[in-house]
């Protein structure tokens, strides 16, 4: 089997490639404002709102806001254990009633060995508290085993490679030999920001759930007015709330406010891997070949480094193969994973756990350790 497909291609698509690669990445920068992307982008407005209508939101392509937890005076940590039972096997409930105080802001099972991956924004200077929690949760039985911790110094969503994405029929398009060779996008630098409102951060929420609504649609669960929400819009964008847009070419759509999402398992293979102890060449050398996959979805690097993919069925060996191979070499400190789909869940970090008059957030892992007993007590209660 030759490593290397050759997928079909499309004449008409790739003749409007650079057309919709242009306006995807002015949406990526900008949102779905439709002056904007005009402007940046030369096209009539009617044309932009008529192709953002049919070929993103017509599809099923949301997008949203993806917001700057650096900024914001926030540090990624990866916890990886393997929980107790019976609570490995009841998470939806421990997570869902705990992501109002954790700080958790995604965890998903790893397949094949069961092993939980948890990812959480920790407040600057309070790494020493986050050791803590983590000491507590297994004091109190909630986890098993502890296999890594790992700190992340910077996070970046991947853009969309639109130029390789077949807007008509909603599917990648491309071939993998004319990939071209290139150097990984740069590590993002935040710059924190000074005051934080709380409109803000309620605003940002709603942006990160769904950007396509109106103005008035983002403000009603805030209980703020337009008014209000187009004040706290312009802070959102000129103090560096928000990192950029993502196109959500998976069609995944948030259910209510549980943090789950719905998606076709059927249609995608979610992987990745987190590398422990990784040095700055050999970071150097799998961000480039990474990020020449049109599926990579997320990364985060420093001392560590994680990557996430979202990777059509039909390409997942082929994609495999290229992952191995660009890892030769670093497979004693890599954990390679594949990603249960109905155990996946993402959340924003909640505003009610910032302090708007200390400026800071309210991190108490002696009240998160005991909501989690009293969440452990309920699900060991609870009938399988």
């Amino acid at each position: 089997m030759s490593p290397h497909p050759v997928t079909k291609t499309v004449g008409s698509f790739e003749r409007k490639a650079p057309r919709m690669s242009a306006i995807v990445r002015a949406m990526e920068e900008v949102g779905p404002d439709v002056a904007e992307i005009a402007r940046r982008t030369k096209e009539p407005a009617e044309s932009v709102r008529y192709i953002l209508k049919t070929k993103i939101f017509g599809k099923g392509l949301g997008v949203y806001a993806i917001y700057n937890a650096y900024a914001l005076g926030l540090t990624k940590r990866a916890l990886i254990a393997d929980l107790a039972a019976p609570y490995s096997e009841r998470t939806w409930d421990l997570f869902n009633a705990m992501e109002e105080k954790w700080f958790l802001t995604y965890s998903f099972r790893m397949i094949p060995e069961g092993t939980y991956a948890m990812i959480f924004d920790v407040p600057d200077g309070r790494e020493e508290d986050f050791t803590e929690l983590i000491q507590r949760m297994q004091e109190v039985g909630f986890i098993k085993k502890v296999h890594d911790d790992l700190g992340f110094e910077w996070r970046r969503n991947n853009e969309m490679r639109a130029e390789l994405f077949d807007f008509k029929r909603s599917e990648w398009d491309f071939d993998w030999t004319k990939l071209p060779v290139r150097p990984a996008p740069p590590i993002p630098v935040a710059k924190k920001i000074e005051e934080i409102h709380l409109a803000d951060l309620g605003l940002m929420a709603e942006l990160w759930v769904d950007s396509a609504r109106s103005l008035a649609e983002l403000a009603k669960p805030n209980e703020m007015s337009v008014r209000s929400a187009v004040r706290h819009m312009r802070h959102v964008k000129e103090k560096g709330f928000s990192t950029g847009y993502r196109v959500n070419w998976m069609k995944s759509q948030k259910l209510n406010t549980s943090g789950r999402y719905l998606t076709s398992p059927h249609k995608y293979l979610v992987t990745g891997v987190f590398v422990r102890g990784i040095t700055q060449q050999e970071q150097r050398k799998v961000r480039d070949a990474l990020n020449r996959l049109p599926f990579l979805w997320v990364e985060a690097g420093g001392n560590n480094y994680f990557a996430e993919l979202i990777v059509p069925l039909a390409l997942t060996n082929e994609t495999i193969q290229f992952i191995h191979r660009e890892f030769t070499g670093l497979s004693h400190k890599t954990r390679f994973y594949i990603l249960d789909w109905g155990s996946g869940m993402s959340s924003s970090t909640p505003r009610h756990l910032f302090d708007p008059k200390r400026q800071q957030w309210v991190y108490e892992p002696e009240s998160q350790v005991r909501d989690l007993e009293a969440a452990m007590a309920k699900v060991a209660t609870v009938p399988k």
